[in-house]
């Protein structure tokens, strides 16, 4: 069943209390300023200006003193048309893409708060976005960024770029500027994917596997999944990360239109099938080596669980569906490496694994979820395969057990006949 809705301003109150009282955790008593973890001696400009932003959105009157006692305080560290990503760095500026990110926030200072700033910080707020805007113009950004400059410069927008939306950090981004440019052309394309993109029965982000990482037993929450739930009265239950307490200082919450979803999404870097039993994503594109770990080929999301599909040494490049059934094909990069691939499922979740530990992958692999069973099935090859069942922890798990691994490993290898360049697959959903 769908969690029951909330009032978005309610939601809001409570979302923005529990990040305050998480980040002051790490609040200096003597300087006010947000500083990192330990040895909390690191202190980043563009968090501690999120934090201001935070305290703001808080909408009490100590709070929102609070909040404009740092914006006075941060903006004072301006060096050269930007700022220092960390304060001890001052006045050295080499975060490129930070003036981007801070025009962007005091754009949304001004739209939400300028009445309250006062005469002084409104007017210091106007002279360095006059500089920083004036900076935007000379230069090219990273992609968010982009985005970023392309708003405030009032360009007109390309189409935004797959790998963007695929990301559901960077997708989020994207989301939380509508509320302040809903004038911006590809707002009902944007729309469409994210909602697209949404389990709203479950609260979660159901999308391509770039940048989704665990935290223990959940999915963590992204500004995606902030967002969403912001516009939709949807609470969420998942895992936060510092980042996403800060970042809760982007999102305004609002309500938005009836949208309408395509039944599924193909590209030629990725796919997404939505199924009332669950929902598979697949992404076909290279990625860089930084980004390999919170990064899942194929994934399939349901009933609040999510299984990932890791193909070592290779990649996914198709996956297509013929009715019922889902046929991947892989492409394998080095054929000698046994390890063919390996399916991640949360061990918290309500799953039932009927082959014992060690198994003939081609007799099936047979998955059963509280909503759906998935049954997995290899092409015939001229090599001898072993499965397995083992417990471990899927690449993009950001906690370390002290007892046991947070998923089941189910893993496939070749131990003999010929080395395996491709291989083809299809997952059944009963």
């Amino acid at each position: 069943m769908a969690q029951e809705k909330v009032p978005v301003e309610d939601l809001s109150r409570k979302y923005v209390d529990e990040a305050l009282r998480y980040l002051q955790l790490f609040l200096s008593k003597q300087t006010k300023f947000l500083y990192r973890e330990p040895p909390y001696q690191a202190v980043s400009f563009y968090e501690n200006l999120l934090f201001a932003l935070l305290l703001l959105r808080k909408k009490q009157h100590q709070e929102m003193l609070e909040g404009k006692t740092l914006l006075h305080k941060l903006l004072g560290f301006q060096s050269a048309g930007s700022f220092p990503a960390d304060l001890s760095d001052y006045p050295l500026c080499n975060d490129r893409a930070l003036p981007v990110r801070v025009a962007y926030i005091l754009e949304i200072l001004v739209r939400d708060f300028g009445p309250i700033l006062g005469a002084e910080l409104s007017g210091t707020i106007a002279s360095i976005q006059e500089c920083l805007l004036s900076h935007l113009k000379e230069q090219k950004w990273p992609k968010i960024e982009a985005f970023y400059a392309e708003l405030l410069l009032n360009q007109s927008p390309l189409q935004p770029p797959e790998e963007v939306l695929s990301n559901p950090s960077s997708f989020g981004h994207m989301l939380a500027a509508l509320d302040y440019f809903p004038e911006y052309p590809w707002k009902e394309f944007l729309l469409e994917k994210a909602f697209l993109f949404w389990d709203e029965e479950e609260g979660m982000y159901r999308g391509p596997g770039c940048g989704v990482f665990h935290a223990g037993k959940e999915q963590l929450c992204t500004l995606f999944d902030r967002w969403m739930s912001l516009h939709t009265g949807r609470p969420l239950k998942r895992g936060w990360t510092r980042e996403s307490y800060c970042e809760l200082a982007l999102v305004r919450s609002g309500s938005i239109p009836d949208v309408s979803t395509a039944p599924f999404f193909e590209s030629k870097n990725y796919a997404l099938f939505p199924n009332p039993q669950g929902t598979f994503a697949a992404a076909f594109q290279e990625v860089k080596p930084h980004l390999l770990r919170g990064f899942s080929p194929l994934r399939f999301v349901s009933g609040g669980v999510s299984l990932a599909w890791k193909f070592p040494h290779g990649s996914l490049v198709s996956f297509t569906r013929q009715g019922k059934r889902f046929v991947g094909k892989v492409k394998r990069d080095d054929p000698k490496i046994p390890l063919l691939f390996e399916i991640f499922v949360e061990r918290a979740s309500q799953v039932h694994f009927p082959k014992a530990s060690l198994f003939n992958p081609f007799e099936g692999i047979e998955i059963q979820l509280k909503k759906t069973t998935l049954k997995v099935y290899l092409e015939p090859l001229m090599s001898e395969l072993a499965g397995m069942l083992c417990m471990g922890n899927r690449p993009s798990q950001i906690l370390e057990s002290e007892e046991e691994p947070f998923d089941w490993v189910i893993a496939c290898e070749r131990i003999r006949g010929e080395e395996i360049e491709q291989f083809s697959f299809c997952v059944e959903m009963e």
